[in-house]
């Protein structure tokens, strides 16, 4: 046995040797498949470390409560006789009147206070003031057997205006660099007590406490600093806020990016003290509120969750342990996602393994033949060539654990930026042997068909040495192979996705999918073979009859060909769509090329002599927001339909509990003096407004 296996190996690895260029190239396959398993799970392992790290440090205490409400979690959808409701028998009126109740016992709590303007659903902007922050203390100090910390963040702007640029200081302009950035998020905090978990420091070591020796000083978040090339010392200016801010520190975006707050970690976000709220004209308003525990524990602090639901059921509050199922949650679906798309990368290569083994195969018959005329059985055979096989998917795979430590080291920017948190480098030894056994596995298992029909090899070619025509495998033979095919990758992947069901849908859906395209491109080839006039040309008459001769084999590479292509095809084309989209929404969802946003209706007049005189400027569109509610519809037959018919209506015919007076809370009044937009009108004999519309009820 010994002897035999010795023998394998060394006529295996003289093969390889003697193939040279063929071996080269299926390891090649190999190792780029394995690099991107070993690269992609990796890169798993330290997005998992960094998001189940130090949950006190990112969620900067033990527990942290928000101005926003929990009431979704307690809206039943069960009708009187305690039986399961369809979404669509869902009123908003429901959502409404919920809302409603959750706000007036939280007011009635003391807790929390409303703030003027409204946020989405109909629901009030509420705020932690003086007395629910006391409230909130006298109730730790009566149910928290241990000293507790607090620190807050105070509301400058909601996401919303951050997103749109709306609110007061989310644009910054640098007065020595003359750039802008947008969408920025302001943080304003008591410098001297925040964090209450952990520490912040700038760029030269300094604590964030340290930093905010004026009113008017600002910290940056990095990303900030780098779209302004702004230093410690710049002067900046904030929309919205008359004078001017001194940088005295930048700091790393992950320090308030992270999954609660992504558009931190993507536009960036910058501190100001509790000092500057004078300067910014906004009213002391508490948004979050953070609490820490002298000595945390899990017990105590999922105790602590369970009192204050109890209690106050309507505070919406999160604490370390629900930050680390969801952070765990999140890790989990990241990490097969990309094991997927390494598993697939290996597949992709696995293709070119098959072809190579074909080769491999065919020019080697004599040798086969002399083998079998020794001794050799068929089976034997076979296990010779899927021994070569076997070692050129570990010498693959070690390459590859090589160039995917090497690609995770690059990709880890890209990734850091989308989570907005720093992930530290670090090789594991999971991916890495993860990566050598699905690697060698792999390359085993699709070498074992091309393989297979080496054993059939008759020695007779010995005495005719051009008769090198492989005989085939038989239907019977192919079919058992393919199944142990199947079934040896439904294992491989099973025990990569940790579902046997999922992974079996997916090795069959794959063969199925391979094994059509597959006969469709056969059939592509021998029509082209047969069909496709010569002109007289010989040699493509030549080439013609080479693809009718060969088109099984040429129809597998062209199905790699056609993968490869489609792949980066599919990739090309979701990168064009979504630029065309954000395209499409510049230049043609905001109305222009530059949008202005007015505080009082007193700017308008001040601002349009300007546009008017401004060279460059083509058109431009005065537009308002109004507030409506709608009380009821008549149809011009006479028919009057209620709010609640309508929306009714809207619900049966969509299938969502899209609300009439929802759409209705902010309508947009257009100016019919200057240019309005070309709409597509979908029902009814719709029009455009016309200057004779102007002052009359009418409404698109």
């Amino acid at each position: 046995m010994i002897e035999k296996f010795r023998f394998y190996i060394n006529h295996s690895m003289n093969d390889l040797r003697v193939n040279g260029q063929r071996t080269l190239f299926a390891i090649l396959c190999i190792a780029v498949g394995v690099a991107a398993i070993v690269s992609l799970q990796t890169l798993s392992v330290m997005i998992q470390d960094t998001l189940t790290g130090n949950l006190r440090e990112t969620l900067k205490g033990d527990i942290q409560f928000d101005n926003n409400l929990r009431f979704v979690s307690e809206m039943s959808f069960q009708d009187e006789q305690g039986n399961e409701r369809f979404r669509q028998e869902f009123r908003f009126e429901d959502f409404e009147d919920l809302v409603k109740q959750t706000e007036k016992r939280a007011i009635e709590s003391g807790l929390l206070e409303i703030a003027e303007g409204r946020a989405l659903f109909g629901q009030n902007t509420l705020y932690f003031g003086q007395r629910g922050r006391e409230i909130l203390a006298e109730w730790a100090k009566a149910n928290i057997p241990q000293p507790v910390k607090f620190a807050y963040e105070y509301q400058v702007v909601d996401i919303t205006a951050v997103f749109t640029n709306f609110g007061i200081g989310t644009i910054i302009d640098s007065q020595r660099t003359n750039l802008r950035t947008t969408s920025v998020t302001p943080v304003m905090i008591d410098s001297q007590n925040y964090p209450i978990v952990g520490e912040i420091r700038s760029q030269d070591g300094t604590l964030l406490r340290d930093l905010f020796p004026t009113p008017n000083s600002i910290v940056l978040s990095d990303n900030v600093a780098r779209n302004l090339r702004a230093e410690v010392g710049d002067t900046i200016r904030l929309s919205g806020v008359d004078g001017e801010f001194t940088v005295t520190g930048i700091v790393p975006t992950e320090k308030e990016a992270g999954f609660t707050n992504f558009l931190a970690g993507i536009f960036g976000f910058y501190y100001i003290d509790i000092s500057a709220r004078p300067l910014l004209g906004i009213e002391e308003r508490v948004q979050r509120v953070y609490m820490a525990l002298e000595n945390p524990d899990d017990e105590l602090i999922a105790q602590i969750g369970e009192k204050l639901m109890k209690e106050y059921s309507f505070l919406n509050f999160t604490t370390t342990l629900e930050v680390a199922e969801r952070n765990e949650f999140v890790s989990d679906l990241l990490d097969q996602l990309l094991t997927i798309m390494g598993l697939v990368a290996l597949l992709l290569g696995s293709i070119g393994i098959v072809n190579t083994m074909q080769v491999v195969v065919r020019r080697r018959t004599l040798e086969v033949a002399v083998l079998k005329t020794i001794g050799l059985q068929a089976n034997q055979v076979t296990t010779l060539f899927l021994v070569e096989a076997f070692i050129m998917g570990v010498i693959g795979s070690v390459l590859g654990v090589v160039l995917g430590w090497g690609l995770t080291f690059i990709i880890k920017g890209s990734a850091e930026t989308l989570l907005g948190q720093t992930l530290p480098f670090r090789i594991t030894p999971s991916p890495a042997i993860t990566g050598l056994i699905v690697g060698a596995l792999v390359t085993t298992v699709f070498g074992f068909l091309p393989t297979l029909s080496a054993g059939q090899v008759r020695p007779g070619i010995v005495l005719r040495p051009n008769d090198d025509i492989i005989p085939r495998t038989g239907l019977w033979r192919s079919l058992g192979a393919l199944l142990v095919v199947i079934i040896a990758l439904s294992i491989i992947a099973a025990g990569i996705l940790q579902n046997p069901g999922l992974a079996f849908g997916v090795v069959i859906g794959t063969f199925f999918m391979a094994g059509f395209f597959y006969l469709v491109l056969q059939l592509l080839l021998w029509i082209t073979g047969k069909f496709f006039p010569a002109l007289g040309w010989i040699d493509l008459r030549l080439a013609l009859k080479a693809v009718l001769v060969g088109r099984r084999r040429g129809a597998f590479t062209l199905l790699a060909l056609v993968v490869g292509v489609f792949s980066l095809s599919l990739v090309t084309l979701l990168a064009d769509s979504a630029s065309r989209a954000i395209n499409q929404f510049v230049s043609t969802g905001l109305g222009g090329n530059v949008f202005i946003q007015t505080f009082g209706g007193g700017s308008v007049e001040k601002i349009e002599p300007i546009l008017q005189q401004a060279e460059g400027v083509n058109s431009y569109t005065l537009t308002k927001l109004h507030r409506m509610e709608l009380i009821s519809v008549t149809k011009n037959d006479g028919t009057v339909l209620s709010k609640a018919d309508i929306e009714q209506n809207i619900m049966n015919n969509r299938n969502s509990g899209t609300s009439l007076d929802f759409l209705l809370q902010q309508i947009t009044e257009r100016d019919v003096t200057n240019n309005l937009p070309d709409v597509e009108f979908l029902a009814g004999n719709g029009r455009q407004f016309t200057i004779d519309d102007a002052q009359q009820p009418v409404i698109i």
